[in-house]
C-alpha cells in the first residue's frame, strides 16, 4: 500500500544472486579453485523532503566446495570460509538538482579505487564527497577515502594499511573532472593523493567517429603519474604509463587494438581497486617496470545471425620487458576468451550467463598460469 511518503513509496528492493566457479593453476601444479554462491541484497530509499535518500547493502559469498589446500581463488575469506557482511550503509543530500554530497560505506568507480567487480563481492569504501554537474557538459567530484573493505572481508581497514604499510591509518583525497565535448567526445582527469603514500594523477580521452550507418571508429589515449609523497610509507618510487587505443565496430564486430608502455623506473601500483590500464587483463595487468605491451581483440554479437543474447570476445596481449638491468623480467603473453549469454526470453529477463578463459604464459624464467571461470548473473528489483 501507498504511504504518501516519497522515501517509501519509491524505495527500490534489489536481489542480485550470484554464482561462481574459479579455478586457476599456477606453475607446476600450484592450484586455487572453488564454487561459491551468494550475491548482494539492496534497499534504495526514495527521497525524503526531495533531499536525502539512503542504500544499504549486504554482500555474502557462501561455499559450496573448496578443499583448505586449493585456496586463494578470491571468492572465499582465507581458509576457504564463508562470509557476510553489510558492505554498503551511505546517505545522498541534494544541496540542489545538480549537486549532491554523500559519506558512508559507499561504492567507488574510479580509476584505481574502484569495486574491481570481478569476483563475488567487490570493494567498498568508508567515504565522504560531492559531485556536481553545475556546468553544463562538466561532471566534478572530489572526495576522501579513508578505509577500504576489500573484496571477502568484514572489515574496513585504513586504506594505507591495505596498500601494505601496516600499523598506519592514512587515506586517499580525490579531486577529479571530466569534460563531455559531446556524447561522442570526452576528457577527464583526476588526481588521488594517498596521504604520505603515493599520489596518482590518471587522464583519459576517447573520441568516437560515425565513418558510416555501419561503421564506426573509437580511438582513446590514457597517462598515469605516480610518486611518493610525504612520509613514503610505501618506500620511494616514480612510475609513469601511457597507453593508445582504437576499436573499429562493423554490424556487431568490433575489432581492437592497444598499446600501453610503462616507464622503466618502477611498476604502476593499485592496491585499491581494479587497474584502468588498457591491457590490463584477466591474470595480467601488463604494467611493470619498462614493460611494453600490445593488445588484439575481436568480439562479435551474435543475435546478428540469429543467436539472440549470444556474444563472444576474444584478445591477446604481449609483454616485452628489459632483458637486464635493475628492472629486468621474463616476457609475457596472455590469451583471454569471454562467452556472455543474456537469454531474449522473459521469464529468463536480467539473467547473465558468463564464461571466462585465460592463459598466461612467461618466457624463460617467467611462471606459467591459467583461469577457468564461469558465472551465474541474475537480478531483480521491487
Amino acid at each position: 500500500p501507498r504511504t504518501g511518503a516519497p522515501f517509501f513509496d519509491d524505495a527500490i528492493f534489489s536481489v542480485q544472486p550470484r554464482f561462481y566457479h574459479k579455478y586457476r593453476e599456477i606453475g607446476d601444479g600450484q592450484i586455487s579453485e572453488a564454487t561459491t554462491g551468494g550475491g548482494t541484497l539492496s534497499f534504495e530509499s526514495g527521497w525524503l523532503a526531495d533531499k536525502l535518500r539512503i542504500t544499504l547493502t549486504g554482500f555474502t559469498s557462501q561455499k559450496f566446495y573448496g578443499p583448505e589446500d586449493r585456496d586463494g581463488t578470491g571468492l572465499l575469506r582465507e581458509n576457504q570460509q564463508s562470509y557476510t557482511v553489510l558492505g554498503e550503509a551511505f546517505g545522498e543530500f541534494k544541496l540542489r538538482e545538480d549537486t549532491s554530497v554523500f559519506a558512508g560505506r559507499t561504492p567507488l568507480s574510479l580509476p584505481f579505487i574502484n569495486g574491481d567487480d570481478t569476483r563475488m563481492t567487490p570493494n567498498t569504501f568508508q567515504a565522504a564527497g560531492i559531485r556536481s554537474m553545475a556546468i553544463p557538459n562538466l561532471q566534478v567530484a572530489a572526495g576522501h577515502a579513508g578505509r577500504i573493505r576489500f573484496r571477502t572481508s568484514s572489515d574496513f581497514v585504513p586504506m594505507s594499511e591495505h596498500a601494505g604499510a601496516l600499523g598506519t591509518d592514512r587515506g586517499v583525497s580525490v579531486l577529479g573532472a571530466r569534460y563531455n565535448f559531446s556524447e561522442d567526445v570526452y576528457i577527464g582527469l583526476i588526481d588521488q593523493y594517498g596521504w604520505d603514500m603515493f599520489n596518482t594523477v590518471y587522464a583519459e580521452s576517447a573520441y568516437l567517429f560515425n565513418l558510416t550507418d555501419d561503421l564506426d571508429l573509437r580511438i582513446g589515449g590514457q597517462f598515469t603519474d605516480q610518486r611518493s609523497v610525504g612520509d613514503g610509507l610505501l618506500g620511494e618510487f616514480n612510475a609513469q604509463s601511457a597507453g593508445v587505443k582504437a576499436a573499429l565496430g562493423f554490424e556487431g564486430i568490433i575489432l581492437s587494438g592497444a598499446y600501453t608502455w610503462t616507464a622503466d623506473d618502477d611498476q604502476i601500483r593499485n592496491p585499491w581497486g581494479g587497474s584502468p590500464l588498457y591491457n590490463s587483463s584477466m591474470i595480467a595487468d601488463f604494467d611493470r617496470a619498462g614493460e611494453e605491451s600490445a593488445k588484439v581483440g575481436l568480439s562479435y554479437d551474435m543475435s546478428r545471425i540469429g543467436l539472440d543474447g549470444l556474444a563472444a570476445s576474444a584478445s591477446w596481449v604481449v609483454g616485452n620487458t628489459p632483458d637486464s638491468g635493475r628492472v629486468a623480467s621474463p616476457d609475457q603473453q596472455e590469451f583471454n576468451v569471454t562467452v556472455d549469454y543474456r537469454p531474449d526470453i522473459d521469464f529468463l529477463d536480467n539473467f547473465w550467463f558468463r564464461v571466462r578463459y585465460a592463459s598466461n604464459n612467461g618466457d624463460a624464467g617467467g611462471i606459467d598460469s591459467s583461469d577457468f571461470r564461469v558465472i551465474l548473473n541474475y537480478s531483480y528489483s521491487f
